[in-house]
C-alpha cells in the first residue's frame, strides 16, 4: 500500500505471476484518471501509461520510448476501490510500483485530434501547472511547465521550447489553447493526442528553484514534505526524475534513487543508479521532514523546474 490523497494514491507490491491480479488503491477511477506503471528491480522496466477514457479499449502507452499505443490486458476491471494487473507488470520477484491519478480538481486526462492550427481544448482544471502530451500514434511525450515556461521531451532531454516560442498555453481556465504548435510535437492535423493534465492548488503544484551549491531546502508552499516529486534541470540534457517518499522510507522498498520518466533504452533499469541517492534526501521523518537538494540538483546558478504532489499515509 502506499499514500492515498482524495485524487492520488501510490502502491507498491512484490510480484506474484498471478494474472489478473487485483490491486487495491482505494481510489475510484471509474469514471475517470490514468496510471503510470513500471517494475522498480527488473529489466526492461517499461513505464507504462493508461488512461481510463475508455477503459474497456485497455490501450497503453509506454514512456519507455515514443511507440504508438498498443492494446494488452496490462490493466483491466477498474472498481471503486482499484484495478487489476496482468503478469506482464505482475511477474515473479520483481518489485512494481502505480501510481494513480483520478481526475478532478488536482489531474485531468484529455484526448484531442490536431488541428495544425490554433484551437481551444477545454478540460476540468483551473490554471494548470504541467501538461505532458502524446500522439497516440509514434510521436513524442512533451512536457510543457508554467513555472519555467518551458517545454521538453522526456525522450529527447536536450530538447527545449520557450513557451513564447513553442505557443502553447495551458494555464487558461479550462482551457489549453494551441495556438500554431511544432507540428511535429503536439498538433499535427488529424492526428489523435492525449493530454496528462497537473493542477495549481493546496495538493499539486509546480515551480522553480535556483541552485547555489551545498544542501539547500525545496520549499513547495505545502507546508509539508510532497509525497511524489518530480524534477529536471532547466537548460540541460538531464532527464525528468521522479521521487517519491514511499520507496524513500518503507522497507523493503528503501530505494532512494529517483526513477526516469524515460531512459530511452528498455534494455536500461528504470532506476537513475547512477544518480547520488543524497542529491535529493529527506531529513526527518515524513511528513514534517525537510526535501533538500545537492549536487546534481543543485548547481551554482542552474534553474531547476518541478512538480510536487501531496499524499497523506
Amino acid at each position: 500500500t502506499g499514500p492515498t490523497a482524495d485524487n492520488f494514491a501510490l502502491v507498491t507490491y512484490d510480484g506474484n505471476g498471478v494474472s489478473p491480479r487485483t490491486i487495491t488503491t482505494d481510489l475510484d477511477l471509474t469514471t475517470k484518471g490514468f496510471i503510470l506503471g513500471t517494475a522498480l528491480n527488473a529489466t526492461p522496466s517499461y513505464r507504462l501509461m493508461w488512461s481510463t477514457l475508455y477503459p474497456n479499449e485497455n490501450e497503453i502507452l509506454t514512456m519507455s520510448d515514443n511507440s504508438a499505443k498498443f492494446t494488452t490486458d496490462v490493466f483491466s476491471n477498474v472498481t471503486a476501490t482499484g484495478h487489476d494487473v496482468a503478469s506482464f507488470i505482475n511477474a515473479n520477484g520483481a518489485r512494481y510500483a502505480n501510481w494513480a491519478f483520478k481526475t478532478g480538481v488536482d489531474f485531468d486526462v484529455v484526448e484531442y485530434t490536431g488541428t495544425g492550427g490554433a484551437f481551444d481544448q477545454t478540460h476540468a482544471l483551473t490554471s494548470p501547472s504541467m501538461m505532458i502530451c502524446k500522439s497516440l500514434a509514434t510521436g513524442d511525450w512533451v512536457v510543457s511547465h508554467k513555472a519555467s515556461g518551458l517545454a521538453t521531451k522526456t525522450n529527447d532531454p536536450t530538447y527545449q521550447y520557450d513557451q513564447s516560442a513553442f505557443e502553447l498555453s495551458i494555464f487558461n481556465d479550462g482551457v489549453v489553447n494551441f495556438d500554431f504548435i511544432d507540428s511535429g510535437s503536439v498538433n499535427v492535423a488529424g492526428v489523435d493526442y492525449i493530454a496528462f493534465i497537473f493542477g495549481d492548488n493546496a495538493n499539486v503544484t509546480g515551480g522553480t528553484y535556483e541552485g547555489f551549491g551545498g544542501n539547500s531546502p525545496v520549499n513547495v508552499g505545502f507546508g509539508s514534505t510532497p509525497y511524489l516529486f518530480l524534477i529536471k534541470a532547466v537548460g540541460s540534457a538531464d532527464d525528468w526524475l521522479l521521487f517519491d517518499c514511499k520507496r524513500y522510507n518503507v522497507s523493503p522498498y528503501v530505494e532512494p534513487y529517483p526513477v526516469m520518466l524515460n531512459n530511452r533504452s528498455s534494455s536500461e533499469d528504470f532506476l537513475a543508479s547512477s544518480f547520488d541517492a543524497t542529491d535529493l534526501s529527506l531529513v526527518g521523518d515524513y511528513p514534517t521532514s525537510e526535501l533538500q537538494v545537492s549536487g546534481t540538483l543543485n548547481e551554482f546558478g542552474v534553474i531547476y523546474q518541478w512538480l510536487a504532489i501531496k499524499g497523506t499515509y
